[in-house]
């Protein structure tokens, strides 16, 4: 964690060096519109097998929510994605009143939002229907952030800041998809009565957590 965290101070001190934002690689210098991708086919390692893509949403849309965007990242079926127990995700599917996502190349592993000086903000987590993907166990979407990796040619400050992201929260990435997969255990536990919990559009932020660089580097520090 402290090795990602020197990444990451990394990161923003060439940023500052440069003059430059995160985002630019993804904006050249433009607000983003809302909705749109950014890239438009997103940044893909096709021998990673791994993915991500930047948007914002419109203020009605979260009136609550401060931030400037989100990255959404994932995982590639065709890359190579391997699951250490199908058995155990056929039954999580059918614990939740819910089939395998149809003709997806992608499974949703996390969320993470950025407030409009480039700096992290909150973690989290959305039903599948947001972006149409495979959702997996919790277990097995650590198992895949755990070797998230991008090294696409012209976004590399980018990947390697979105790495560090990864290791430094690991705990709470833990925390954010157990919360995940409990909200939606509970709500089948509490009476949901649809035919597929994951694509139930009444049904979106599954888990957050609030993120502070300084004070989660500050809490290492302190010897946890």
């Amino acid at each position: 964690m402290l090795q990602s965290a020197e990444r990451l101070f990394a990161c923003y001190e060439r940023l500052q060096s440069e003059q430059q934002h995160l985002l630019t690689p993804l904006l050249n210098g433009a607000s983003p519109k809302q909705w749109m991708h950014y890239p438009e086919d997103d940044v893909i390692d096709h021998q990673s097998g791994y993915q991500y893509f930047y948007h914002s949403h419109s203020p009605e849309d979260r009136p609550d929510s401060s931030e400037h965007g989100h990255f959404h990242l994932f995982a590639r079926v065709d890359g190579g994605v391997l699951l250490t127990d199908a058995k155990r995700e056929w039954q999580f599917l059918k614990t939740l009143k819910s089939a395998s996502a149809k003709k997806s190349k992608t499974v949703s592993l996390m969320c993470i939002s950025l407030g409009a000086k480039g700096v992290p903000t909150s973690l989290f987590t959305v039903n599948r229907w947001v972006t149409g993907d495979h959702l997996l166990s919790a277990d097995a979407t650590l198992t895949l952030l755990k070797d998230f990796r991008v090294a696409t040619p012209g976004f590399e400050l980018i990947n390697e800041w979105l790495r560090a992201m990864i290791g430094l929260f690991w705990p709470q990435i833990v925390d954010l998809l157990r919360q995940r997969d409990l909200k939606l255990k509970s709500l089948i536990t509490n009476g949901y009565s649809g035919a597929n919990l994951l694509d139930n559009n009444a049904v979106e932020l599954l888990s957050e957590f609030d993120v502070d660089i300084d004070r989660q580097v500050g809490w290492l520090m302190q010897g946890h």
